[in-house]
């Protein structure tokens, strides 16, 4: 099928579902003739012809200039790539304007200085990249990246008006990252490996190593002289990092279905992985030793630990409080569900944070482990997912369509009045029932969540809304 198509003079110039540019001789229309023929990586989505030259930019290739001057043979003499989908071209003087499609937002535009066609460079962009999932905090700046080959690099000193100042590209779909100092690490996603930028100049990032790895890489720790990277079923890979302009591999366990997270403390890696929460000793980087599973927790997909105490979020959007002071013996402590599509999970002092792509972002006080009380929620506008905390308490959400900033202050930071829990949920009947113009409907919820509360008559019809939003633990009337 064709999917883009020009014509100039006596020829066509088009491409196809199965990646060709084809040139077609069409000065007689009844007997068309294909006279030139170029193969290019994935399907082209648009063609401008400009004098001996055709520009088109195809899906994931970016921008492509092929000399036509001889229709026969058409050859590529030029290549910038783009950071997203391309699907889109318009060119005015030197300048090609290329869009590029970014999922949940609006997309970007490129502009590319094509005056020198053997060297088409990248001169500005416009727009968001959108699908922001993994957001990390250091000092003045945040750093956010998706799944589109971008993070962007944020300066938040001041959190009310956040201003985008510099982005790094990435060959892959960048996974999350580590900001130690100066440096930047980067899980670089399906492509795999380590990236390490200089970000001394966050307005222009310069990549100074890097260091390919099997398999996938969606998320980094560092810890002293090493970087660990993980990434599905990839195990783990753990890299010297001593030298950042040239990291080398250190070494690396295999024994794990699929990971999910890592957290390092001390001596201990803490794996969320989809056959248990895993702790692996790493006192000897060169020879990392699992020396512990518990096994009965699974399918956990994000984790973060507060001394010896490590919370973990499980696919049934269970959180799990597990004690690994001792780490050959790691036992729960206790279990608890506050919400649904529960996703990323911090933990600082008595306050426990969770995104939740239903809810927004909840906050939980667990002062005490075996009784968790939600205290906050805020509905984002996107579907947050990452999550990070500055140290002054601003919470940094990666919400898909955006990076948002948020501060919480509890209305409870006073005495909490000591009210008895229901064990489960609990509806009673109107009393009394019948009633003329007043009657009273007590309800009891045993953890923090969402409420609603109609009044139907008689035809099944709602008449009124008694209660829509969430509720805390307790009694209500």
């Amino acid at each position: 099928s064709i999917l883009s198509l020009e014509i100039r003079d006596d020829f066509a110039y088009l491409s196809d579902s199965r990646n060709r540019f084809r040139i077609l001789d069409v000065s007689d229309p009844a007997n068309i003739e294909e006279v030139g023929l170029i193969e290019i990586f994935l399907g082209i989505e648009d063609i401008q012809l400009v004098g001996d030259l055709a520009y088109v930019v195809n899906r994931r290739s970016g921008l492509r200039v092929i000399d036509i001057s001889d229709p026969e043979n058409p050859f590529e003499v030029g290549f910038c790539d783009t950071p997203n989908e391309t699907n889109c071209l318009a060119i005015a003087n030197d300048v090609a304007f290329v869009g590029c499609s970014a999922e949940w937002a609006g997309g970007v535009l490129l502009a590319i200085d094509i005056s020198d066609p053997e060297r088409p460079e990248e001169i500005s962009r416009l727009g968001k990249y959108g699908n922001s999932r993994y957001v990390s905090v250091s000092g003045d700046y945040a750093y956010v990246g998706g799944s589109f080959r971008c993070m962007q690099i944020i300066d938040i000193s001041d959190p009310i008006n956040p201003i985008e100042v510099g982005f790094i590209d990435s060959p892959g779909s960048p996974g999350e990252v580590a900001v130690v100092e100066n440096h930047v690490f980067m899980a670089d996603g399906p492509s795999g490996g380590l990236r390490i930028f200089d970000v001394s100049n966050p307005e222009q990032p310069e990549e100074v190593g890097s260091i390919d790895t099997p398999g996938n890489a969606y998320d980094v720790a560092i810890k002293g002289d090493f970087a660990y990277l993980t990434g599905g079923s990839s195990g783990i890979q753990i890299i010297n990092i001593s030298d950042v302009q040239n990291p080398q591999e250190a070494g690396f366990l295999y024994e794990f279905s699929w990971i999910e997270d890592i957290v390092i403390s001390e001596n201990l890696a803490i794996i969320a992985d989809v056959g248990g929460l895993k702790i692996v000793d790493l006192s000897t980087p060169e020879n990392p030793e699992e020396i512990s599973i518990l096994s009965e927790i699974d399918n956990i997909f994000s984790l973060c630990i507060q001394e010896e105490i490590v919370f973990a979020v499980s696919h049934a959007n269970i959180i799990h409080v597990i004690d690994v002071s001792d780490p050959e013996q790691p036992f729960e402590l206790n279990a608890f569900q506050i919400g649904n599509d529960d996703y990323d999970i911090v933990v600082r002092g008595n306050r426990l944070y969770l995104t939740n792509g239903l809810s927004g972002i909840l906050v939980v006080d667990i002062s005490d482990l075996e009784n968790p009380e939600g205290i906050g929620f805020y509905d984002t506008p996107g579907f947050p997912l990452g999550m990070a905390l500055s140290e002054d308490g601003l919470i940094y959400i990666a919400d898909r369509t955006n990076l948002s900033i948020y501060q919480f202050d509890d209305p409870n930071a006073g005495e909490i009045p000591n009210i008895r829990k229901p064990s489960e949920f609990r509806l009673t009947s109107a009393y009394p029932n019948p009633f003329n113009s007043s009657t009273t409907i007590t309800y009891g919820l045993p953890h923090f969540g969402k409420v609603s509360l109609q009044v139907y008559n008689s035809l099944g019809k709602p008449t009124a809304t008694l209660v829509d939003g969430y509720k805390k633990a307790g009694n209500y009337s």
